[in-house]
């Protein structure tokens, strides 16, 4: 992944977005941001997981910093390879917007 993701929230249920975790120096940062006058519930989990592979299941783990429940807009970044974010929402009114970059190196 090499450009931004946007992804319009508006209703509850999981969104994982698969990033590059082949990219060297590794890094992905993300951010979730409410709508104003909306309300969420919501927990951001990642995996190391091998996505192509449909033999087994994924394995999301909670983001380090926001893998808790919040009610509010975050962001968060990793330096690590990791092969996808999750996104967990329970319950939401209004909208918010999921957004993910990852560079890519210069060569």
């Amino acid at each position: 992944m090499s450009k931004a993701v946007h992804k319009q929230i508006t209703a509850t249920g999981t969104y994982v977005i698969p990033v590059d975790y082949l990219q060297t120096p590794f890094s992905v940062g993300y951010m979730l941001e409410l709508s104003s006058g909306s309300t969420i519930s919501f927990v951001v989990n990642y995996t190391m997981a091998n996505l192509q592979d449909t033999t087994w299941t994924a394995i999301y783990l909670a983001d380090p910093t926001n893998g808790t429940t919040k009610t509010t807009s975050v962001s968060g970044s990793y330096s690590y390879p990791i092969t996808a974010l999750q996104f967990v929402v329970s319950a939401i009114s209004g909208s918010a917007q999921i957004d993910v970059l990852q560079g890519i190196s210069p060569i």
